[in-house]
């Protein structure tokens, strides 16, 4: 008994979706506004032209002065550190140093990365106060 109501259910849903969903006609000029041919020309429109490359800026060129600087004080205190026995507390402060580099190298390094790609985008021409 279910299986046959379920059966007849089925039945009606797909004879209501018939009614519903209609294969349009191919002379019917309403639904023929809606097709894009495919043997249709296309029009590429013609691409920007391109700009001359422009020169990194400074704030690229100071972040990777850092990240040098950085790393020079980085090797120098680890050579020192491992290489003389110091007195007192000058060992701790070398491993401060050797610390603070390795910050300041990762800062440096994310700063010459941000500004790379702020390079990166068009600028708008300078107006030479025209």
């Amino acid at each position: 008994m279910a299986i046959r109501w379920r059966i007849a259910r089925t039945d009606q849903r797909t004879d209501r979706l018939r009614g519903i969903v209609q294969k349009p006609r191919e002379t019917d000029s309403e639904h023929m506004d809606n097709v894009i041919r495919l043997d249709a020309p296309i029009e590429v429109p013609d691409p920007p032209e391109p700009q001359a490359p422009t020169r990194p800026g400074r704030g690229h060129g100071i972040a990777i002065a850092g990240m040098s600087l950085c790393a020079l004080t980085g090797v120098f205190a680890l050579l020192a550190f491992i290489t003389v026995r110091w007195p007192g507390t000058s060992g701790e402060t070398l491993k401060i140093v050797f610390m603070f580099s390795g910050v300041g190298f990762m800062t440096c390094a994310s700063m010459a990365v941000f500004f790379a790609m702020k390079d990166t985008y068009a600028r708008p021409p300078h107006d030479s106060g025209k």
